[in-house]
């Protein structure tokens, strides 16, 4: 029986971060710029947690997330593979940075990612 290749989906990969680590944002948006190309901030995440007392813990974050277009990648595989270890390393040395216990990464499945580029045709004026 033959071997079903498996297509491979392009990806966004998200991490959250507290808003009180305003650098560390600026910093990990600048990083997964140069990692992905772009990067988009969706502000203020609400984190809701229990201590170990059972009382309710708020914390306020971001959401940077980065969109992977496979589209033109030779070797789709590998360049997944050092976008999940980017990932996970960005992550672990913000947990690191900020004491925390963890820091949340995602790594979604898209159907497509495009980035389009304006058309040249000229509008047409409105009188």
């Amino acid at each position: 029986m033959a071997k079903v290749k498996r297509q491979i989906n392009e990806r966004d990969f998200k991490i959250i971060l507290p808003v009180a680590s305003q650098g560390m944002i600026d910093h990990a948006a600048v990083r997964m710029s140069n990692h992905f190309g772009g990067v988009t901030m969706q502000p203020l995440i609400r984190g809701l947690w229990l201590d170990q007392k059972s009382k309710l813990v708020k914390d306020d974050n971001v959401l940077l997330f980065s969109s992977r277009d496979l589209d033109d990648k030779k070797d789709k595989r590998k360049t997944l593979d050092s976008d999940r270890k980017f990932m996970k390393s960005l992550a672990s040395e913000y947990a690191k940075r900020l004491k925390q216990d963890s820091i949340w990464i995602e790594e979604d499945i898209v159907k497509d990612v495009q980035f389009v580029k304006p058309t040249k045709r000229r509008l047409k004026r409105i009188v």
